[in-house]
């Protein structure tokens, strides 16, 4: 998840105008943040894709809001596991786990019903010895929208600073 927190009330003379062109420019920034988390995010079915959205806590003028994904496993992606931190599959904790990578392994690697559980197990036993490797999809949208940040910012300054000389 990545948040954004904006106060704009420091300066009760900000025009109407200008708060109006402040919120585009937040969304600009949050609409970017979202498409490059899209397109860095690793893919089998878009389903992690498919998951990252744009959400807002507080309404300008105290802005708060970012981007999230609404699946379980996204953290998980983001930052990775170590080795040993994901629970051999002998014992319950990872039961849960035993049906969604089976269903997992039907699906990507055309295994049949019968065998995908067997790949299951050996899919969460590779996990348990070699970790999962960290995707730092959000990571990287921030740092290509950071890029872009200055652009964004000097845009809508303009506009800010054109709506406070007309008196907004």
């Amino acid at each position: 998840m990545i948040r954004v927190r904006v106060d704009s009330r420091r300066n009760p003379n900000f025009p109407q105008d200008a708060e109006a062109i402040f919120a585009r420019c937040v969304d600009l920034v949050l609409g970017s943040l979202q498409r490059e988390a899209k397109i860095a995010a690793p893919t089998f079915q878009g389903t992690l894709r498919n998951s990252i959205h744009i959400f807002r806590d507080a309404p300008l003028p105290q802005f708060s809001g970012g981007i999230i994904s609404t699946v379980p496993w996204a953290i998980t992606m983001e930052e990775g596991v170590s080795p040993l931190r994901i629970p051999a599959p002998t014992g319950s904790g990872t039961s849960a786990r035993i049906p969604a990578i089976a269903r997992w392994a039907q699906l990507k690697l055309g295994e049949p019903a019968g065998t995908a559980v067997s790949a299951a197990f050996a899919i969460i036993w590779g996990m348990h010895r070699k970790g999962i490797k960290a995707r730092r999809f959000f990571q990287k949208a921030l740092n290509t929208t950071e890029k872009r940040l200055n652009r964004i910012i000097d845009r809508c300054g303009a506009e800010i600073v054109a709506a406070w000389e007309k008196g907004g």
